[in-house]
């Protein structure tokens, strides 16, 4: 797809977002309480400021961002839809959708657009500062409550000894058709410390994978942040009803076993033991190549090394005799070596000595002459 035919498909997007959202805020204003419709009428305003962003229209994405600030608040409840505000807000997406029609006319948006783009984006903001503090709550003396137990999507994470931000973002099946990237917000996150990825439905296999929607996303996508809360709940501020978000404090400290002490030197024990029987596996086979036997080799002599003197001449002499018993521990006796040599599994053989080389007597004097006396002779 070139960069007109992109174009022409933002601006069918931009129309079909600017007609719902008119729609939606007539809705809203006849049913302010409705949370799903605030919420969806939000999604729509962000999905066309996303789209503008593509496209680096300016004057757009300045009038739509300042109007999808505005729903933010009317949708947490910390801000009341009002006439005023519904009035602004259509008047500002009237205005968005006369810059849609510049765009489709020349591709781009008119150079005088910029003073209008800024007194919607400053009239939509101006309703912004009119919050008033929120009502002091009466004093009471609630029961103690026990601290609410810790959600099960917890265990997907490694929870460090300080203080986090744990969050779970289930996105919607639909929202790469809303220019939405789960994994981007995700992984962009304040304070990443860990990222898990799950499937909100089993993933399909085999023939399953035949009906399977792979535009629909199956994420579920839950992280640990160093970031306070109010600042992760601000970088999700856009998909809010999606995700789950706890402080579960640190980690309860696991009981300590009293032969934990001993784990260690019996684990290192037994991997030494399965090492040592891989490399005989190894030297058992018909013929190995004599890159295997040195390596085999090296590795034989390390873990004697490591063993007591008594443990490693034991270990020694429990060897194959038909392979390994006449192997020295020493540097200069690697079997590979010697394999390489062609000498076999025996000790090394020298080679006879040269004779040594004579140097060719030199001619007589009679047979010897000179370039002159040559070229005399010939003529």
């Amino acid at each position: 797809m070139n960069a007109g035919e992109l174009l022409d498909q933002f601006v069918v997007e931009a129309r079909e977002c600017l007609e719902a959202i008119g729609a939606k805020l007539l809705q809203v204003e006849r049913e302010p309480g409705n949370t799903a419709l605030l919420n969806d009428l939000f999604r729509s305003v962000h999905t066309l400021k996303g789209n503008c962003g593509l496209f680096e229209f300016k004057p757009l994405e300045s009038v739509v961002h300042a109007g999808e600030d505005l729903l933010d608040r009317v949708r947490n409840r910390t801000l009341d839809y009002s006439r005023e505000l519904a009035d602004a807000l259509l008047d500002a997406m009237d205005f968005a959708g006369q810059l849609v029609d510049q765009i489709e006319r020349s591709g781009r948006i008119d150079d005088g657009a910029g003073p209008q783009s800024r007194a919607h984006a400053a009239s939509l903001r101006a309703l912004l500062g009119d919050l008033a503090p929120a009502p002091a709550q009466p004093a009471t003396d609630p029961a103690p409550s026990e601290p609410a137990p810790r959600p099960d999507w917890l265990a997907a994470l490694a929870l460090p000894a300080g203080t986090c931000t744990a969050l779970r973002y289930t996105p919607e099946p639909e929202c790469f058709f809303k220019g939405e990237d789960p994994w981007r917000l995700a992984a962009t996150a304040p304070g990443l410390l860990q990222l898990a990825v799950a499937g909100q439905a089993p993933w399909p296999a085999g023939e399953a994978l035949d009906g399977w929607d792979c535009y629909r996303c199956n994420l579920v996508l839950t992280l640990l942040s160093s970031a306070p809360a109010a600042e992760v709940a601000q970088h999700f501020r856009c998909v809010a009803d999606q995700v789950e978000l706890v402080e579960p404090g640190p980690a309860p400290a696991a009981p300590v076993a009293p032969a934990a002490a001993d784990a260690v030197p019996a684990f290192l024990a037994q991997r030494e033991a399965a090492l040592w029987a891989d490399q005989l596996a190894l030297l058992s086979r018909p013929d190995p190549a004599p890159g295997v036997v040195a390596a085999c080799a090296r590795s034989l002599r390390g873990l004697l090394c490591a063993r007591p003197p008594a443990a490693a001449q034991a270990a020694r002499e429990a060897l194959p005799t038909d392979r390994c018993a006449r192997w020295p521990p020493g540097r200069a006796s690697m079997p590979g070596r010697r394999r390489a040599a062609g000498a076999g599994h025996g000790p090394a053989r020298r080679r006879p000595p040269r004779a040594p080389r004579r140097r060719p007597t030199s001619r007589p004097p009679s047979a010897r002459c000179s370039r002159s006396a040559r070229t005399r002779s010939t003529a």
